[in-house]
């Protein structure tokens, strides 16, 4: 999910590195792109205990982001590069990472305000109420 707004509490996250190469097919003349994720996390607040309809609204929303970079990576693959046969290293690279950046673009829209304004009611407001109790208790 997304870094949670000034004076908010995040409630969970997955974060995830990516890394793009681009190296001189063997077979044949070209270019092979490829992107891989490296240390996916996946983290929800403590403060939502195991078992809780609260801790599980907070996990579908972070599997939806999962879900996200799977489809980004699917869409990856199928990308068209626009310069056959002039094509360098550097060129793929950079249009690859701006392809990409286009991609992630679905998860910032995913972490709408309407999305995270649902986190008030889910469960019967269980949500605000857990986490008053954490600061209240800790």
């Amino acid at each position: 999910g997304a870094p949670a707004a000034a004076g908010t509490t995040a409630l969970g996250v997955v974060s995830v590195d990516n890394e793009i190469s681009v190296k001189p097919e063997t077979a044949c003349r070209g270019l092979v792109v490829s992107m891989r994720f490296v240390h996916p996390v996946l983290r929800v607040i403590r403060d939502l205990p195991a078992g809780t309809c609260a801790q599980a609204h907070v996990l579908r929303h972070e599997y939806t982001h999962v879900h996200i970079y799977r489809e980004m990576a699917r869409r990856f693959r199928e990308l068209v590069y626009p310069f056959p046969g002039s094509a360098t290293a550097e060129g793929v690279l950079r249009y690859a990472r701006q392809q990409l950046a286009q991609l992630q673009e679905a998860q910032r829209q995913f972490d709408s305000r309407e999305e995270y304004a649902g986190n008030l009611t889910a469960c019967r407001g269980e949500i605000p109420r857990l986490l008053a109790a954490a600061r209240k208790g800790g």
